[in-house]
């Protein structure tokens, strides 16, 4: 067995870093009127969020479920915007579908996540926060903060 010299190591992850780099812009916008969806997952979402409001996840519907929140989820943080510490975990639950509690646990988060993104989605549902001031805030001070 032949070992590898760090330098043909290094060079090796370097051209395969070049090689997996973006392929190129994508045009999403968030806010601007214009979908950050495509019209295919634009549908398949909508879909969800119906089949989420109907009839809770389950173990046997698990797994399609997360794979379009998954695209969901990673179309949302490629427009830009912040999915949250439990948006990359969905990918998993699409791709390895949990069994048994595991699975009744997965559904609950699933279908909360898809009524959180759903909220994201609308303009305006999540409302404003003020504060005034607006920061910086001291710790262990006090301050008023507002969402209207």
């Amino acid at each position: 067995m032949r070992l590898l010299s760090r330098h043909s190591l290094v060079g090796g992850f370097l051209l395969l870093a070049g090689a997996c780099g973006p392929a190129g812009p994508r045009e999403f916008a968030v806010g601007n009127g214009a979908d950050y969806l495509e019209p295919a997952l634009r549908e398949a979402v909508e879909q969800l969020k119906a089949g989420v409001a109907a009839s809770l996840t389950d173990e046997a519907t698990v797994a399609s479920r997360a794979d379009v929140l998954a695209d969901w989820v990673d179309a949302y943080a490629l427009a830009g915007d912040g999915v949250g510490l439990e948006g990359p975990q969905v990918r998993l639950q699409a791709t390895l579908p949990p069994r048994g509690p595991a699975a009744r646990r997965a559904s609950a988060d699933l279908d909360r996540l898809v009524r959180e993104f759903s909220l994201r989605d609308e303009a305006g549902a999540l409302g404003t926060l003020e504060a005034d001031p607006f920061g910086p805030f001291e710790a262990q001070g006090l301050a008023t903060v507002r969402q209207t």
